[in-house]
């Protein structure tokens, strides 16, 4: 299978559960700030999907074409987290850190100004933006679990698959 075609499909089927999981995060979500706002769940998807694309729209221009600003950035990243007191005794390595500042900190930010213009009403002024912007991490962590979860299914079934054909190969 082509490469393209493979990452498009993944591509897809992220943003489509990321817009599931964003509905069923963002309706009791909008209907606790803002009772009066009276969106339905079929905005609420669409505003979900649409942050869940603005999300990988961002991830895309961040990884193909800001290298020549992130890589100097990155260096910069890490010597900060090894030397932070913040940091420190963490056991947690620069580069994830430095990957999570420099890419998941702009695309979720990016993801809550999509929900804050696709949910006008819902997330008013300053700290709605903030609001947005955590109901943006808080699918995206559902999200990476979920996968986890998934990879790691996958994974002990290929596993098990695996040990159950080594045994009948042993057994003839």
């Amino acid at each position: 299978m082509n490469t393209s075609v493979l990452l498009a499909s993944v591509l897809v089927t992220g943003a489509l559960a990321g817009a599931i999981v964003g509905t069923v995060l963002l309706w009791p979500t909008v209907h606790l700030w803002s009772p009066g706002a009276g969106r339905s769940v079929s905005q609420i998807f669409q505003a979900s999907l649409t942050a869940m694309c603005a999300y990988g729209a961002a991830m895309h221009v961040l990884t193909h074409y800001a290298g020549p600003v992130l890589t100097p950035l990155d260096r910069h990243v890490q010597q900060w987290v090894s030397r932070s007191a913040l940091f420190a005794g963490r056991h947690w390595q620069p580069r994830i850190i430095s990957f999570l500042i420099l890419t998941q900190v702009p695309c979720v930010l990016v993801g809550g100004a999509t929900l804050r213009w696709r949910l006008k009403g819902a997330f008013k002024g300053v700290f709605g933006y903030l609001r947005a912007s955590a109901v943006s991490l808080a699918i995206l962590i559902v999200l990476g679990l979920g996968a986890s979860l998934f990879v790691r299914e996958v994974f002990d079934h290929a596993r098990l698959a695996r040990s159950a054909g080594a045994a009948a190969v042993h057994v003839r």
